[in-house]
């Protein structure tokens, strides 16, 4: 069976409005090969955690397990802190 198949039996199906790369379980690992390329492979926490390592495809639809990512908190500016308006 597929990864994403095994993640969409598990999950109850797609989430047909996001893909992987959108979701906050998707990882990316940035490595070199054997010429000294960068290279970037994409993983599931998630699928991880069931079956082990695997590489993953972000362009993939999500599964329902999606969750969206977390965004830092923007920084206050100091105009902000004094009470101005921007």
């Amino acid at each position: 069976m597929r990864r994403i198949s095994e993640m969409y039996e598990r999950s109850g199906g797609c989430d047909y409005k996001h893909t992987c790369e959108e979701c906050g379980h998707i990882y990316i690992e940035t490595g070199k090969t054997r010429w000294g390329h960068r290279q970037q492979e994409a993983s599931c926490r998630l699928y991880t955690q069931l079956y082990g390592p695997a590489v993953w495809n972000p362009k993939w639809g999500a599964c329902k397990f999606f969750r969206e990512q977390q965004q830092e908190p923007k920084q206050m500016s100091l105009w902000e802190f004094i009470g101005g308006t921007d």
